[in-house]
């Protein structure tokens, strides 16, 4: 690939006043009808558009912020490469706050390390199986509030992952400009995630990434490899790590790009 030269001023003029959210709100306006993600199920290709990937990422928004969540909180993602997993985790960011991935390998009392380290407020996490990793350490979770299940039943500690979409869309109806208001008191300076190092050295430290870090680093890095359209990517890395974060998470943000899941790394050469 060729190299395109650009100054730090060039990129500081372009991401001015950007955020993850601006990313997300351009790429759906321009390209509604176009697919945004894909993945298997019941053997075959299922798929989300643009316009229909943002109306999820709206509804969680507004059932997130319905639970008190907003503004400065952090939520954990316990779950692997799967679209709920980017939903959940632009909307945690929408409504103000600051994702974490979890590596879905980590043992309970790792994950309780994070959760307390973090003060993450709520969790979202893919199945009864990861769930059983939080109610392993319930009892020690000393700030989360709620706990969202993606696939699986209710109980008395996880609302479903329908039900928050479901508050979500009604309180659209009702509140039409609450999901735009929220995104748009989003600023540059926020903090967008905080990932974690492995820990092999000590306790796992929260690496802080505001939406100036996210929208500079897209522009900088896609540019100077003149990416300038969009890519088919397959999404399969631990989106707990910054790779995988960068390139098929945020990287599909800025340019429009078609993500595939593939949550099972023994059936990345099939996917």
């Amino acid at each position: 690939m060729l190299m395109t030269k650009l100054s730090a001023e060039d990129i500081d003029a372009a991401v001015a006043g950007k955020t993850v959210c601006t990313m997300f709100a351009e790429t759906a306006a321009r390209q509604p009808d176009v697919d945004a993600m894909r993945w298997m199920a019941d053997g075959k290709w299922q798929g989300l558009t643009w316009a229909a990937y943002r109306e999820r990422v709206r509804n969680a928004t507004l059932g997130l912020k319905a639970r008190g969540f907003g503004r400065g909180q952090f939520g954990l993602i316990l779950a692997r490469n799967v679209p709920e997993h980017l939903i959940a985790d632009l909307a945690i960011v929408h409504a103000g706050g600051a994702a974490i991935s979890v590596y879905s390998t980590l043992a309970p009392e790792q994950i309780e390390y994070l959760a307390n380290h973090s003060e993450a407020t709520v969790a979202f996490v893919e199945d009864e199986g990861f769930l059983a990793k939080l109610i392993a350490v319930r009892d020690r979770l000393m700030h989360l509030k709620h706990v969202f299940l993606i696939h699986g039943s209710a109980s008395d500690w996880a609302t479903s992952w329908d039900e928050l979409l479901s508050v979500g869309a009604r309180i659209d109806a009702e509140q039409p400009g609450a999901f735009d208001a929220s995104w748009r008191a989003v600023q540059p300076e926020d903090l967008a995630a905080l990932i974690y190092t492995s820990g092999t050295t000590g306790p796992p430290k929260g690496v802080m990434y505001s939406h100036r870090n996210v929208t500079w680093t897209s522009k900088s890095g896609w540019t100077h490899l003149e990416v300038d359209r969009p890519l088919r990517l397959v999404s399969y890395l631990p989106l707990a790590h910054i790779a995988e974060r960068y390139v098929s998470h945020w990287g599909s943000l800025y340019r429009g790009d078609l993500v595939y899941f593939c949550p099972d790394q023994a059936q990345l050469l099939p996917a």
